[in-house]
């Protein structure tokens, strides 16, 4: 949309945390961000705005976001 008036706020600036990409799939919103040197994951619930945080054991890890696809 053009019409800045019509944009609404998903997620909102956060000091400390760097958006570091999204991918939009059908229901989700998935969002790479980074905070202390790692990056984190959560996705988004399109419809209800429902926020679930992708959690990892390891004090240290790698991530990012990547697409498989079908065949």
């Amino acid at each position: 949309m053009r019409d800045e008036q019509q944009w609404e706020e998903l997620i909102p600036p956060r000091d400390n945390i760097m958006l570091e990409g999204f991918t939009l799939f059908t229901d989700w919103l998935v969002v790479e961000e980074r905070q202390r040197g790692l990056t984190s994951l959560r996705q988004i619930n399109r419809k209800t705005r429902e926020v679930i945080g992708i959690a990892f054991d390891d004090p240290a890890y790698v991530t990012w976001i990547a697409l498989q696809s079908r065949t």
